[in-house]
């Protein structure tokens, strides 16, 4: 379906896999999280979700939270909560980078949100004050090479660390079409140890018990009086502060005002 046959009635969607008894399918964590806002309950009579046995999501950040809301609305409905896929990817690497195990799925963690901010990585109990549950984005697939490096001297870093996320695949493109400085700075980077060529693809993130975690991206790092912060979590924090405000439709980002960097 189109983007717009979606956002118009995104029951069609249910309604196509309840139809043609679909196994796979999916999108990003906004069409999910549409489903939960914009679908009453009167209008889910007859749709069967039994046979969907992967619900990939990926493409943009994947909120916990969307993740138990969707789950919850649609058990009743023979949607199986085994059959979450988080999922990361990116045209470069036509397409998956990382997704599964088969089992368990999908993977929640918490960590010290203060940690995240100052990117280090910390696993807490998820009853601890500062507690941010993250969604692992799945193992790295088979025959492919996930490294976390700085993004500045380009150092591999520890396992407690959050770095920019470099890939080497097989499914790694050659590059962008007539476009060779952009090529030779994406699909050309090198470790301080001469290790690559590797993939840089622009988002925060680190790796904790085999499984990927995508944290933000690179050029969209917000400095609020020299803490650095995740948009998507202030974005986030706005959604839930009012019913009125729409899921999806909050862009928190900096601008520079008066010489200083200030949220918007």
């Amino acid at each position: 379906t189109s983007p717009m046959t979606f956002l118009q009635r995104p029951l069609r969607w249910l309604q196509a896999i309840t139809r043609y008894g679909v196994t796979v399918s999916g999108g990003p964590n906004f069409a999910y999280q549409l489903c939960v806002d914009k679908i009453p309950e009167e209008e889910l009579q007859g749709i069967d979700l039994s046979t969907w046995d992967i619900a990939f999501n990926g493409a943009e950040p994947i909120r916990s939270s969307t993740l138990e809301a969707f789950c919850e609305k649609f058990e009743p409905y023979g949607f199986q909560r085994s059959a979450v896929l988080p999922c990361y990817g990116m045209a470069e690497t036509t397409l998956i980078v990382t997704g599964g195990p088969a089992e368990p799925r999908p993977v929640l963690q918490t960590f010290d949100g203060s940690g995240l901010e100052e990117k280090t990585v910390r696993p807490v109990e998820g009853t601890d004050e500062h507690a941010r549950k993250l969604v692992g984005c799945g193992a790295v697939l088979s025959g492919e090479k996930v490294t976390i490096v700085d993004p500045e001297s380009h150092r591999v870093l520890a396992g407690n660390e959050i770095g920019e996320i470099w890939v080497q695949s097989p499914s790694v493109g050659v590059g962008y079409y007539q476009r060779k400085e952009a090529t030779e700075r994406t699909f050309n980077a090198y470790t301080d140890q001469g290790e690559g060529p590797y993939l840089r693809t622009g988002d925060l993130g680190f790796l904790y018990d085999g499984q990927l975690y995508v944290s933000g991206r690179l050029k969209d790092m917000i400095i609020v009086r020299g803490v650095n912060r995740y948009p998507q979590d202030i974005e986030e924090t706005v959604e839930r502060a009012s019913e009125v405000v729409q899921a999806g439709s909050v862009a928190a980002f900096a601008m520079d005002y008066e010489g200083r960097e200030q949220l918007v």
